[in-house]
């Protein structure tokens, strides 16, 4: 089916017996796509001739429908999340608005099969904002033993940051003191994807020393810097993630050995 076929046959619910053929093309034209047009609010489909509250309605919630399944498909069938591919897969759905940045954590066993997404915070579309004791907190509840951190970037740049890299080290620290693991910290764009696992640009918590080793920023800056911003209070109660350049990552290499690795 072309994308104009697949709108028809939705607005044939909201508006029977009627050719919704030209109503179709006219919302691909005014959205430049049909991403864009389920994409789109309610108020920004009525702005469209021919488009009233009922076909709004349906067009805007066919997305969270589908979002839903992929959700419930999920906790229906769990799998080992193995690589960073499967990890992405498996957070993709979770992320509601692809206009605004989200942050989540994948609680998971010692198999790597997910027991919880988490949500932690949302924010503007280049900064979230979250508080590591609340995280460490819902963490603790779940009963995990290893997390995938996950956040998206609405404008499509994939990469981390150093204000990513901060972040993820201050969450490891946290975690770390109560035996939780970060495997990896992944981001996500409409199209695109980074696993700082695979980049090689996740710290390393020492357990016996309580002491988190800071990978390089991307700025080439090293440990002593890394670790000056971690003691800053701001830092510590609530980091913040914000945009990086265009990268795309792809096997998840994990702190731990992933267990029953053959396909």
């Amino acid at each position: 089916l072309a994308a104009h076929e697949v709108l028809e046959y939705l607005l044939y619910f909201s508006i029977p017996r009627r050719d919704t053929n030209p109503l179709a093309h006219r919302l691909i034209q005014h959205f430049g796509g049909f991403c864009q047009v389920l994409d789109a609010s309610e108020e920004e489909l009525m702005q469209v001739q021919g488009i009233g509250p009922a076909s709004a309605r349906l067009l805007h919630s066919f997305r969270d429908v589908a979002r839903f399944y992929q959700i419930q498909k999920h906790k229906e069938h769990p799998v080992q999340l193995r690589n960073a591919e499967m990890c992405c897969e498996y957070i993709r759905p979770l992320f509601s608005d692809p206009k605004r940045e989200e942050f989540y954590m994948i609680a998971m066993n010692d198999d790597y099969v997910p027991l919880k997404e988490i949500y932690i915070a949302s924010g503007i579309p280049n900064r979230v904002q979250f508080d590591t004791h609340k995280l460490l907190r819902d963490a603790v509840a779940s009963q995990c033993t290893c997390v995938v951190l996950a956040h998206n970037h609405p404008s499509g740049l994939a990469a981390a940051s150093n204000a990513d890299l901060l972040a993820t080290q201050a969450i490891i620290l946290a975690l770390g003191q109560v035996g939780i693991d970060v495997l990896d910290h992944v981001i996500l764009t409409p199209t695109d994807w980074f696993s700082m696992a695979e980049h090689g640009r996740v710290p390393q918590y020492n357990r016996p020393t309580a002491v988190c080793r800071p990978c390089h920023l991307a700025d080439g800056t090293g440990e002593a810097q890394t670790n000056q911003a971690l003691n800053a209070p701001q830092a510590q109660s609530k980091p913040g993630m914000s945009r990086g350049r265009k990268a795309a990552g792809f096997a998840l290499n994990h702190t731990k050995q992933i267990k029953n690795a053959a396909p």
